[in-house]
């Protein structure tokens, strides 16, 4: 049973005429008391909505700084004041939302020249003040949100050598997390048909550098979609187009510790 229904039915600028904004991806504070939405491009502006938790109430919105579909919303975990968007224009926002108004919140902007598809916040040495993107055509790059400059730009063929296959053009991004100490793991998979594999490899002191692989059995996973770490742990927990959803920890095999979705 539904609870609490989140939504925005004001009206905007150009068609179309229906005034529910479709949402693409949503992040919430470390306290959970805000819900943090991006919305496709919706007549001629695309928006990120703001919502009050508890009540459902919207809170307000930002529509001035994205012209595309926002595809990705992420809170800083040290900071529950900053969040970043970024959008299929590639442009990526860091926003303050204690500010009062959309242009004072604005405290960073980075062109990717590309198209955003995750994003990953992490710190170095003790600043969480980093975000690691990944973009559709599976490169990634590192941007210091606190100086508003790009600091390293990683190839779909860098992400390929880093995870030890020589053919890029089956190589795919699934995920980063971040790690504690610093720097963070990106998870990377070659959809290759005679050898798939699924590996992590490790951003640190400034490269990436292979880490851990995930030995996959015969069943058909198609594309990993996402992952997450379970909090203190060393097990991952991964799921794919296939229906599989795999828990990885150390000493397992992929049989023991997965399951197939059924609908």
């Amino acid at each position: 049973k539904c609870k609490l229904e989140f939504k925005d039915q004001s009206t905007q600028s150009g068609p179309p005429s229906k005034s529910l904004k479709p949402v693409l991806c949503f992040d919430t504070t470390g306290a959970n008391s805000l819900i943090c939405a991006g919305t496709e491009k919706t007549g001629s502006d695309s928006y990120i909505l703001f919502w009050d938790a508890r009540s459902s109430n919207l809170m307000g919105g930002y529509w001035e700084s994205h012209s595309d579909d926002v595809t990705c919303i992420k809170f800083n975990p040290d900071k529950g004041n900053v969040f970043a968007s970024g959008d299929t224009e590639g442009m990526v926002n860091v926003f303050d939302i204690n500010e009062n108004d959309e242009d004072d919140a604005l405290l960073a902007s980075h062109n990717t020249e590309d198209s955003v598809a995750k994003m990953t916040w992490f710190r170095k040495k003790v600043k969480m003040d980093y975000l690691a993107i990944s973009t559709h055509t599976e490169s990634l790059q590192v941007f210091d949100t606190e100086d508003s400059q790009m600091l390293h730009n990683f190839t779909r063929e860098d992400v390929a050598h880093s995870i030890r296959r020589t053919g890029a053009q089956h190589v795919y991004i699934v995920d980063m997390i971040e790690q504690q100490e610093q720097g963070f793991l990106l998870l990377a998979a070659s959809r290759y048909a005679n050898d798939k594999c699924l590996r992590f490899s490790t951003f640190k002191n400034k490269k990436l550098k292979p880490h851990i692989n995930l030995p996959l059995d015969v069943r058909d996973r198609q594309v990993v979609r996402d992952c997450v770490q379970i909090p203190g742990s060393q097990v991952f927990v991964t799921g794919s187009e296939g229906g599989i959803v795999d828990v990885w920890k150390p000493g397992a095999s992929p049989v023991e510790d997965s399951f197939k979705i059924k609908v």
